[in-house]
């Protein structure tokens, strides 16, 4: 048996190398994720699928921030469930009501 010295120099710097690139990735990623989005609030702001008489609710649609489930990134476009703003009645269009039986 043959034993070998191995001596490596730089590692640390490689390791933050690396570290920074993973966050300059993250970074663009989610860059790319909002311009992507935007087209698609483009067309929702200027659908005629629903009507709007004041506005409001064509200015309330919004490109959320980043988000990520089960390693999948993604960026919701539209209303927010949530919302409890004057325009909340824009959730019931874009998810529907729950009736009571």
């Amino acid at each position: 048996m043959v034993a070998a010295n191995l001596e490596v120099k730089g590692m640390p710097e490689l390791v933050e190398m690396i570290q920074e690139m993973g966050q300059k990735a993250n970074k663009i990623q989610n860059q790319a994720l909002l311009k992507a989005a935007q087209p698609i609030l483009d067309d929702a702001v200027t659908t005629t699928a629903f009507s709007d008489r004041t506005g409001r609710l064509r200015k309330a649609l919004k490109v959320s921030r980043p988000k990520t489930s089960g390693g999948t990134k993604y960026v919701l476009v539209g209303i927010d469930k949530g919302d409890i703003s004057e325009v909340f009645y824009g959730k019931f269009l874009e998810f529907g009501e729950k009736s009571a039986a």
